[in-house]
C-alpha cells in the first residue's frame, strides 16, 4: 500500500498542470525566437537577394569606364531600374559610367542614407578600396534620417545631397530662362473661374514640421481639400493638370523644416502645372528664394498666424491682378528638362571631374555636415518621437552593418 501510495504521489494532478504551463511557456519562447529570426534575418536576406542589381557584363576595355556599385538598398527595396540597366548613363554628358554588382571592385560605391543602417548594407573594404570613391547619397531631410551620423565618421569620400555644401549638390528640379519670350504661351485657368481655394496631397500625417496642425487652423477660415493617406482618396490618379482648373493654391508643406530642403512637391505639383504654391519648409525664406523662380510662391512663415495667412489667400484668390503676379515668372522662365541635374549624371560628372578626383578626401565629421539640431527647426534629439520609434532606431542600428 505504501509503495502504491508513494507511486501515486509522484505525478499529482497539480504537478502535471504546472508542467503543461511550463511547456507552453517554452513553446511561446521558441515562437518569439523564430519570429525574431524570420523578421530580422531571413526576410531582409530574401529582400536583398531579390533587390540586388543585376550582374552587368562590362565592356572588354574596362579601364575606359567607371564602374558604379550600390552598397545599400533603396528605400528598403531595389534600386530603380534606371540605375542598374546597362545604358543608365547614356543620356548624360559623360557616358563612360556603367553599373556593376561587384562592390569590392567598383570605382564608386553609392550608399543611400535612408538605408544605411539596414541589415546587409555592404560596407566591406574591397581590394582597391584605396582607389574607390564612397558616396553618401540622399535627398531626404536631416530630420527623417533614422541613424546616428557619428557612427559614419571617416567612412565616406564624397557627399551627394540637397545641401549646397555637398561635394555633389543635388536639387529635385531647376529652372531656366526662356529663349524666345514673345512666343511663350501660358494658357491657365483664370483665378475667378476656380471654385476651390487650396489643396494638399500628403502621405505622412504626423510630421516634425506640424504641417497637419497648420492645415487644421487654416480650415477654420478657408476651404482646404487634403488627399492621400492623410485625407480623401486622390481623384483622377492625382492629375494636377485637372487640379489647376479647380484650385487656386497648392500647399507644398514639407514634413521637416530643414536648411535648404525643398522637395519635388513645389515643382511638380504646383509650378509645373500653374498652381500657386504656398510653402512651409526650409530654415528661412532664403532657402526658397535661392531655388524657385522669383515671385512664384507664398511663404507661410511670413505670416504671424494662420488667420493672417488665410486672409492673404482669400485676398489674392479674389483679385486676378494679385494672383497673376505669382504667375508672371512663367513668361520668362520654365522648368528645365535637362538630364544633367539627375543623380546618375551627377555621379558620372563627379567621377570625370579631375579636380574632384585628384583630391582624395574623407568626410571625417559627418555629424557636423548632417547636423539635425543645428540645421532643422524643432528637430532636436527626440523631437516628435515615441518610445517605439526610438527603440526601432536602435534596433535598426544594431542590426545594420556599420
Amino acid at each position: 500500500m505504501t509503495a502504491i501510495g508513494t507511486r501515486r504521489r509522484l505525478f499529482p494532478i497539480e504537478d502535471m498542470h504546472h508542467m503543461f504551463r511550463y511547456l507552453c511557456r517554452v513553446d511561446r519562447f521558441k515562437g518569439v525566437v523564430v519570429r525574431v529570426i524570420t523578421v530580422f534575418l531571413l526576410v531582409p536576406l530574401l529582400l536583398w537577394l531579390v533587390a540586388r542589381p543585376p550582374l552587368i557584363k562590362l565592356p572588354s576595355r574596362t579601364s575606359n569606364y567607371f564602374k558604379v556599385a550600390y552598397g545599400t538598398l533603396y528605400y528598403f527595396a531595389s534600386w530603380r531600374e534606371s540605375y542598374t540597366k546597362e545604358d543608365a548613363y547614356q543620356h548624360c554628358e559623360y557616358k563612360n559610367c556603367i553599373p556593376t554588382r561587384d562592390v569590392t571592385d567598383a570605382d564608386a560605391v553609392v550608399f543611400h542614407n535612408w538605408d544605411i543602417n539596414m541589415p546587409f548594407s555592404d560596407t566591406r573594404s574591397g581590394r582597391n578600396r584605396a582607389k574607390q570613391v564612397w558616396i553618401y547619397y540622399g535627398l531626404e531631410p536631416l530630420a527623417r534620417t533614422n541613424w546616428f551620423p557619428a557612427a559614419l565618421n571617416g567612412l565616406f569620400n564624397w557627399t551627394m545631397t540637397y545641401m549646397s555644401t555637398s561635394d555633389i549638390p543635388l536639387k529635385y528640379h531647376v529652372y531656366e530662362k526662356v529663349q524666345n519670350v514673345s512666343s511663350r504661351k501660358c494658357d491657365l485657368t483664370p483665378v475667378l473661374n476656380k471654385p476651390r481655394t487650396a489643396l494638399m496631397v500628403a502621405s505622412h500625417c504626423h510630421t516634425v514640421s506640424r504641417r497637419e496642425e497648420l492645415v487644421e487652423e487654416l480650415r477654420k477660415d478657408i476651404d482646404v481639400d487634403v488627399f492621400g493617406k492623410c485625407g480623401e482618396p486622390c481623384p483622377n490618379n492625382c492629375d494636377f493638370g485637372l487640379f489647376e482648373k479647380k484650385y487656386k493654391f497648392y500647399f507644398a508643406f514639407e514634413n521637416s523644416k530643414c536648411l535648404e530642403y525643398v522637395t519635388e512637391k513645389v515643382w511638380m505639383n504646383a509650378l509645373a502645372v500653374g498652381l500657386v504654391p504656398v510653402v512651409l519648409g526650409g530654415k528661412t525664406r532664403k532657402d526658397y528664394e535661392m531655388l524657385l523662380p522669383p515671385d512664384s510662391f507664398i511663404y507661410a512663415d511670413d505670416f504671424s498666424s494662420p488667420k493672417l495667412l488665410a486672409g492673404h489667400l482669400r485676398t489674392v484668390g479674389s483679385d486676378p491682378k494679385l494672383y497673376n503676379n505669382y504667375l508672371k515668372w512663367r513668361k520668362v522662365f520654365r522648368l528645365s528638362n535637362s538630364q544633367e541635374n539627375t543623380d546618375l549624371c551627377s555621379i558620372c560628372r563627379g567621377l570625370n571631374n579631375k579636380t574632384l578626383m585628384s583630391k582624395p578626401r574623407v568626410v571625417r565629421n559627418l555629424e557636423k555636415f548632417w547636423n539635425v539640431t543645428q540645421d532643422c527647426h524643432g528637430a532636436g534629439p527626440g523631437a516628435h518621437k515615441t518610445r517605439w520609434a526610438t527603440l526601432k532606431g536602435y534596433l535598426l542600428y544594431l542590426f545594420g552593418v556599420l
